[in-house]
């Protein structure tokens, strides 16, 4: 991997290209990448949330994002806001009143203290959940679903809204603990938060998953309607954008499979995998196998065979034209 910087780049969605020398297989000589160009967030955290407050913390000394009112984390602020239930059971009814008011098509629903894993995704891997509470749409379609557990939405996107099913503790789930908790943090409050949902890797013909909000895919002049949740497979190699209404929430890169460029040969159980019931033999065995198989018999006896009943058939024809004459 290679880390550039790209000084003076204005904020966008900008696609990539890197080339390498030509060799004797130039198919995979060129690659496609999408980056999106954007000054990092200006974020308001509580420094009383212990797990939140830390994560920010690092984050800020890393310039990943600075201190300010576009985003803020924990609770619902007046613009862009990653929210997440509260501690004391009373307030939620306040705060689903708040996020109806804001238009948010997602409420908070009944605790669920049954310990389950999350649905590994692009936004969160599979980590562990002990409570949290059921994400329940307003309205009569379930969009914007980012990261579920156990099939039912646990991370979700509503206009400038992001809705975290559990509290950021341990005491709820172990992902504050996780090595994934500060890339996670990362992702959501730069992009996610933000509009920005996936920068997914693909290759042509093979199904990429896309969010829920997708609602179409654009290449150049081309679009396609999606529905948002499904898959969609890419044509050619290329960048693919994904849009939802009139916003641009991601992108696939679609390039060649890397395997296809591996010339090392392929281990014996691989090759049993891909063919059952093949056998696989040595160069120096392969002829004596050929001929001594049962399904490709020695050819040599019937053949012998059949030259003497040929031999035997031309003595008794010469035979009988003799006789005849």
């Amino acid at each position: 991997t290679a880390s550039l910087a790209l000084p003076g780049a204005p904020s966008g969605w900008w696609t990539l290209t890197a080339e390498l020398g030509p060799d004797e297989l130039r198919a995979d000589d060129r690659r496609i990448g999408v980056v999106r160009v954007a000054p990092v967030a200006r974020v308001a955290w509580d420094t009383a949330d212990r797990y939140l407050a830390a994560a920010c913390e690092v984050l800020a000394a890393n310039r990943r994002i600075v201190r300010g009112d576009e985003v803020t984390v924990g609770r619902l602020g007046r613009g862009s806001s990653v929210v997440q239930p509260p501690e004391d059971p009373a307030e939620l009814g306040a705060l689903n009143r708040a996020l109806a008011a804001r238009g948010v098509g997602w409420s908070y629903g009944r605790l669920s203290i049954d310990p389950v894993p999350a649905d590994s995704g692009p936004v969160v891997g599979r980590v562990r959940v002990t409570r949290r509470h059921l994400l329940q749409p307003n309205g009569s379609g379930r969009t914007g679903v980012l990261a579920s557990v156990a099939g039912e939405p646990w991370l979700v996107r509503s206009g400038g809204v992001v809705l975290v099913g559990s509290r950021l503790d341990p005491a709820w789930t172990e992902l504050p603990l996780s090595a994934g908790f500060m890339p996670f943090m990362d992702l959501l409050l730069n992009r996610v938060a933000r509009g920005e949902v996936i920068l997914a890797q693909g290759a042509p013909g093979q199904a990429v998953p896309l969010p829920d909000l997708a609602t179409g895919v654009r290449q150049g002049q081309r679009e396609w309607r999606v529905e948002g949740g499904g898959m969609f497979r890419p044509r050619d190699v290329g960048a693919y954008y994904l849009v939802a209404g009139a916003d641009t929430v991601g992108a696939i890169s679609s390039n060649l499979d890397l395997r296809e460029s591996l010339l090392a040969p392929a281990s014996d159980d691989r090759i049993r995998r891909l063919w059952s019931g093949a056998r696989v033999a040595s160069l120096t065995d392969s002829a004596e196998l050929a001929f001594s198989a049962g399904a490709r018999g020695d050819l040599r006896g019937p053949l012998l065979v059949a030259a003497l009943l040929l031999g035997l058939g031309e003595v008794a024809l010469a035979s009988v034209w003799r006789r005849q004459r």
